[in-house]
């Protein structure tokens, strides 16, 4: 059940009971070769409507809640490790018991926020083959999220936010809390920008530990000429990730950029764009140098309506410390490498519209070693009613290092592979009437990695004990999302859902397939899941049954 309740001309309530986000768009998942957890878009209207004054200081990512509980991974891997335990049920998502949200601002421009969801406890089943008793493992605790944010709103385009987030669990679960403080601040004539925040985090757990993370940026936001400088420093143990989202803590960014930019229309150009950035990367312990980039790029936007950007890039040596985990000791050296890229669009507002991106990379001191990515995209407008689009990526890398993991004596490993990947995705929506459409989003990924080699590093980063090595990982995902959708009346609509997804457990043999085409003839041959799912939403208008 869900509610909406304005309780005056400025703020409103959304409230939402056991909800069931199925009919939703599939999430893009990707074979991940990188030390980074991925970050999916949220589609779920609850966590997509009124939520802007949640995330103002990014503290808050909507997709923790309801999320695969901690726990799942755990009982995947267990039953992999012992062949005796099969798992009969092991749930891929948390359960919400209800979560609210209630936002407006008042006549002094300070914008309030209230949200909190609470999440049920999960629990996954595994049986022994053997004697066949069943076991109920508990992968996730009883769980309340709660996000507190005030934002004052000051003259022009200033503005000062506060905002908290607290996760707690229940029993011995670990609980986290996080606090912010986010400030921008113009001059009279908007010309100049100070921008900043700080954030602290503190983690109760087994080990209780606690960190921060700060920003500062100045710089010249308006005119031809424009520029900035910016230093941001996330300390070896922030962690906001029990309600927001991190790639990594321990390091300090220091940046600038300067642009030059023209708004009105010349002889050739509606309006263009020179753009110069670098980026220097520390580790915030014990402070080396991780890396360095210096890109330059343009931008034009011709008098066709049609767009172009070139790019160029240039890292020296990379230190790569997150690939090798903690305690940051060690490094794994990347060659270094510049790259050029292209991209563009047409006219947008005409029937066909097309895109295209293409980036190549150069190792120099490596030139066996290949990089490059292709990426196009088309979209035809049949008529008022009905729309197709048509994407296509593909990446791939030689000699590309990925973590493989620590040996016997717990030293870091590293891997030397060749990978491929592939998206394509096709999409469109028919419009019967102005309240009666049909959707459809079909994607499907292809992750081809070749393992060549693993080794271990030594102290400069370098691979040492390089011992040969075969195997392949070959990653499929495929998804059909389809939704008729009636809105029959202000508020109330019947939605029809269907989807298709590759099952989790058909592989295609990678070793066999190496190429795109062979392979996702397999993707289709194997067995397919199936769901089928009808929603009805019916508002209820509490001042017209009042009357």
């Amino acid at each position: 059940m869900d509610v909406k309740y304005g309780i005056n001309e400025s703020f409103t309530l959304d409230a939402t009971l056991i909800p069931d986000f199925g009919q939703v768009i599939s999430d893009n998942v990707v074979n991940n070769l990188t030390p980074y957890e991925v970050r999916f878009d949220e589609y779920r209207p609850f966590f997509t409507e009124g939520t802007e004054i949640f995330n103002k200081s990014g503290l808050f990512y909507s997709r923790r809640i309801g999320a695969a509980p901690s726990g799942y991974q755990d009982v995947l891997e267990l039953a992999a490790n012992d062949p005796n335990i099969e798992i009969v049920d092991n749930p891929g998502r948390t359960q919400l018991y209800n979560a609210i949200k209630l936002s407006g601002r008042t006549s002094k421009k300070l914008g309030i926020g209230f949200f909190n969801a609470i999440g049920a406890p999960m629990y996954a089943t595994v049986r022994d083959k053997t004697s066949g008793d069943e076991t109920r493992i508990k992968t996730e605790a009883l769980t309340n999220y709660n996000i507190i944010v005030l934002d004052q709103a000051l003259r022009g385009r200033s503005y000062v936010t506060f905002t908290n987030t607290n996760v707690i669990r229940n029993g011995s679960g670990r609980d986290a809390n996080v606090t912010g403080l986010d400030f921008s601040l113009y001059d009279k004539k908007n010309i100049y920008n100070l921008r900043g925040y700080g954030h602290y985090s503190k983690v109760f757990d087994t080990d209780t530990y606690d960190g921060y993370n700060s920003m500062l940026r100045f710089g010249k936001v308006s005119g031809k000429i424009r520029y900035s400088a910016q230093n941001v420093i996330r300390s070896t143990n922030y962690d906001p990730t029990d309600l927001g989202y991190q790639q990594t803590a321990n390091e300090v960014v220091n940046s600038g950029a300067i642009s030059y930019n023209q708004f009105t229309p010349t002889k050739n150009f509606l309006n263009y764009t020179y753009t110069l950035n670098v980026i220097k990367r520390n580790l915030y312990k014990p402070g080396a140098v991780t890396d360095l980039t210096i890109e330059g790029s343009g931008f034009w936007y011709l008098k066709n309506f049609w767009d172009i950007t070139l790019r160029a890039g240039y890292l020296p040596d990379q230190h790569d410390y997150f690939i090798l985990g903690r305690p940051f000791e060690q490094y794994a050296r990347r060659p270094q490498y510049g790259y050029a890229g292209l991209s563009g669009s047409s006219d947008s507002r005409k029937r066909l519209f097309f895109n295209y991106d293409i980036t190549v990379a150069d190792f120099f001191k490596n030139p066996e070693k290949k990089y490059y990515v292709l990426e196009g995209g088309l979209r035809y407008r049949f008529s008022n009613k009905l729309t197709m689009e048509v994407s296509h990526k593909y990446e791939t890398e030689t000699d590309y290092i990925i973590s493989a993991g620590r040996d016997g004596m717990n030293r870091p490993r590293i891997a030397f592979v060749d990978f491929k990947e592939a998206e394509s995705i096709l999409s469109g929506i028919y419009n019967f009437t102005a309240r009666i459409n049909l959707t459809l989003r079909m994607r499907h990924y292809w992750s081809n990695v070749d393992i060549k080699r693993i080794a271990l590093v030594d102290n400069k980063g370098l691979p040492t004990n390089v011992t040969p090595y075969s195997g392949y990982d070959n990653v499929n995902y495929f998804n059909t999302d389809a939704f008729f959708t009636w809105d029959f009346q202000y508020g109330s609509r019947l939605i029809l859902g269907y989807k298709n997804w590759l099952g989790n457990d058909e592989i295609v043999d990678g070793n066999r397939y190496k190429r795109y085409i062979p392979n996702l003839g397999q993707a289709f041959a194997l067995r397919h899941g199936n769901e089928l799912t009808v929603r009805f939403i019916y508002f209820l208008d509490y001042n017209k049954l009042r009357k």
